[in-house]
């Protein structure tokens, strides 16, 4: 895992439960590495990017799987859907409502020249 940490992310603060924050970043690196492995690409990093993007934290884990169709990615954050054989296709359904109750957003885009990319942003703490 490689991790870019942009200069004005360092030291921001967000609100939230940390448990939370952690929940949602292990589920997406869990299905980043699932995607290498069924992509034959085990061994390829995983990036994770911070950066301040205006009023908010986002925090991006980038992966290098197999790309998803634009009709797969329109339905990623739908309980019960998954890309994966053996999915329960709950994991980023239960993201997407996490972020949402603390107040941000879950996103998922392509990431040329394959993968995906998930960005978790959250609202910035006031100082």
């Amino acid at each position: 895992i490689r991790v870019e940490c942009a200069q004005n992310s360092v030291g921001l603060r967000v609100p939230g439960d940390p448990q939370q924050i952690q929940q949602v970043l292990l589920n997406l690196l869990k299905n980043a590495l699932d995607a290498h492995r069924a992509a034959g690409r085990a061994d390829a990093p995983i990036t994770i990017h911070i950066e301040r993007q205006g009023d908010r934290l986002a925090m991006a884990v980038q992966d290098q799987g197999d790309p998803l169709s634009d009709a797969e990615r329109a339905r990623l954050f739908e309980p019960f859907y998954t890309t994966r054989p053996g999915g329960l296709g709950l994991g980023l359904s239960l993201c997407e409502s996490l972020a949402q109750g603390m107040g941000g957003a879950l996103a998922a885009e392509a990431n040329p020249p394959r993968g995906a990319c998930f960005t978790l942003r959250l609202p910035l703490m006031s100082d």
